[in-house]
C-alpha cells in the first residue's frame, strides 16, 4: 500500500464499475485517508451519486472521504470504446523530418491507445532497433532506461494524425503491429 500512497497524484481509472467487498471498500478508505492533501483522480462510467450501493452496507465511504468529489457529465453519444470516435481505417504517418517512415492503418481504439496496422517504408529500418530497444526496456520494468531510449524517438520522430503532426506521443511497433497515445498538447513535465 505504500507505494500507492506515495505519488503526488493517483489516479484510479474505471472506477465504480461492480460492487466492492467490506475489504476492498476498507482499502480504498485506508488509500484514501493515507493519502490526505495529495490528489486522486477517478474517472468512472458512473456519476458519484451511482457509487454509494457499490460498496458494502457497512462501508460509507464517500461522506467520510477528506476529499471533494464532482461529476462531470457523460459526453452524449458513443463512447470511445463502442467506437464512438470512430478511428477505424484512419492512417496515421511516422515521419522522420520530411521522410515517411511509416503508416499506421488503425484498427482498434480502446482510449486512451489507438492501434494498428504498421506499413513500414524501407526507410523505417534505420529507427527500427529504438523501437526494439524501448518496448524490451518497458517490458523488462527498466522505466528510467526506458524513458532515456525512448527521448530519441520522441526527439527525432513525428506522429502524424489525419488533421496534422501531434505535439507529443507514445508509440510502441512491433511485429506489424503500432499502439499509441497522442496528446494536441505537449506532456506535462512530471
Amino acid at each position: 500500500m505504500r507505494e500507492i500512497v506515495r505519488p503526488d497524484l493517483l489516479i484510479l481509472d474505471d472506477f465504480a464499475m461492480r460492487q466492492m467487498t467490506a475489504p476492498q471498500a476498507d482499502d480504498l478508505y485506508e488509500l484514501i485517508s493515507e493519502r490526505q492533501g495529495r490528489s486522486v483522480i477517478i474517472t468512472s462510467n458512473r456519476a458519484p451519486s451511482e457509487w454509494y450501493p457499490l460498496f458494502s452496507s457497512s462501508m460509507a465511504l464517500l461522506p467520510r472521504c477528506p476529499c471533494r468529489v464532482r461529476g462531470y457529465p457523460a459526453t452524449p453519444g458513443e463512447g470511445w470504446r463502442a467506437g464512438g470516435m470512430r478511428f477505424e481505417g484512419e492512417v496515421w504517418r511516422l515521419m522522420r523530418q520530411e521522410d515517411l517512415l511509416g503508416e499506421i492503418v488503425i484498427d482498434e481504439a480502446d482510449f486512451p491507445w489507438l492501434n494498428g496496422r504498421f506499413v513500414p517504408t524501407p526507410t523505417f529500418g534505420d529507427v527500427k532497433p529504438w523501437f526494439d530497444e524501448s518496448l524490451a526496456l518497458l517490458e523488462a520494468e527498466e522505466y528510467e532506461r526506458f524513458d532515456d531510449s525512448y527521448d530519441q524517438i520522441a526527439d527525432t520522430l513525428s506522429l502524424v494524425a489525419p488533421s496534422g503532426p501531434v505535439a507529443e506521443f507514445l508509440l510502441h511497433i512491433s511485429d506489424g503491429r503500432a499502439w499509441f497515445r497522442w496528446s494536441d498538447e505537449p506532456f506535462d513535465e512530471v
